[in-house]
């Protein structure tokens, strides 16, 4: 999946499609245009396999509702739903400033949809389905219901996680025919799969607290960096006790079974190792936006 993702990234000879976008004008034309397709995939998915949207909030609504779309695309079902629609340029630009140095190649999410589920069997069945959708290519998936950064240690997870748990995929309508002549079958968009119980104990007051997190993620990301390398560095240097080495025994010799055998290590018990990679977010891209760690992904045109 990440070597499809840095496919994004290599231009044409004749710099043509594959060249990354540079243009946050030119990338939220391609959403406008690619945006009505990509729903319609997401919604043939998500009724399926019991998929949900959002209801749209009246003022005394006390938490979020979810209901299954009945009807097709065309049908007007949009004031019903609080879709995820087409980021907002402020969006885009706050987003721009706070995570990618104005990089618009590396924005993944202008094009974006939510998906709810009541069970993870449901949502284990969309994702299997997705992945062998013949108009799709998956360029990533990051997922945060697992214990996001736990090869890297607690502190890790509880600085850099937002504490959202989902499903993120990222996808192009590469073999979509109406994407290709529209020449958008190659921009990337955001599917979030999650489910309703989560989501239901999200408040308003959550959202805002997310966005400050957001704006801090970039200086705690450098200060678990500066952490890990003086850790590192640190364990490096100290003072290690040479095992002993093992006496040579001769195997004629009666009754010789020669040394105790050295205990395995923990690693070698547990099955598992320190390290490991980032889901890639996912992302945690996760971003779900993924908060699982950036993606290796570029917009291209």
């Amino acid at each position: 999946q990440k070597a499809k993702l840095m496919d994004v990234l290599v231009s044409s000879p004749d710099g043509g499609t594959g060249a990354p976008v540079h243009s946050l004008d030119q990338l939220h034309s391609q959403a406008l245009m690619v945006y009505d397709l990509f729903f319609g995939v997401v919604l043939s998915h998500a009724q399926r396999f019991n998929g949900k949207f959002k209801l749209r909030q009246g003022g005394g609504a006390a938490e979020p509702q979810f209901d299954m779309w009945q009807g097709g695309v065309s049908d007007d079902f949009a004031e019903k739903f609080d879709l995820g629609g087409i980021k907002s340029v402020k969006s885009c630009v706050i987003k721009l400033n706070a995570r990618y140095k104005r990089d618009v190649s590396r924005l993944l999410d202008v094009v974006r949809e939510t998906v709810y589920f009541d069970s993870i069997s449901d949502m284990q069945a969309c994702l299997a389905a997705l992945s062998r959708d013949p108009e799709l290519e998956i360029v990533d998936v990051q997922s945060t219901m697992c214990d996001v950064g736990r090869e890297k240690g607690a502190a890790y997870e509880s600085q850099l996680f937002s504490g959202l748990r989902f499903v993120k995929v990222n996808v192009k309508l590469t073999a979509n025919q109406q994407a290709q002549n529209l020449c958008v079958d190659n921009h990337v968009c955001e599917l979030l799969l999650m489910l309703t119980d989560i989501a239901r104990i999200q408040r308003p007051e959550d959202l805002r607290a997310y966005w400050e997190w957001r704006q801090l993620r970039v200086g705690l990301e450098a200060w678990c960096a500066i952490k890990r390398a003086v850790s590192f560095c640190f364990a490096g240097r100290a003072r290690r006790t040479p095992l002993p080495k093992p006496a040579l025994v001769h195997p004629e010799q009666d009754g010789a079974h020669g040394p105790a055998p050295l205990p395995l290590p923990a690693i070698l018990r547990s099955g598992s190792t320190s390290t490991g990679s980032d889901f890639g977010e996912v992302s945690r891209r996760s971003d779900c936006e993924g908060d699982v760690g950036e993606s290796a992904s570029r917009q291209g045109s």
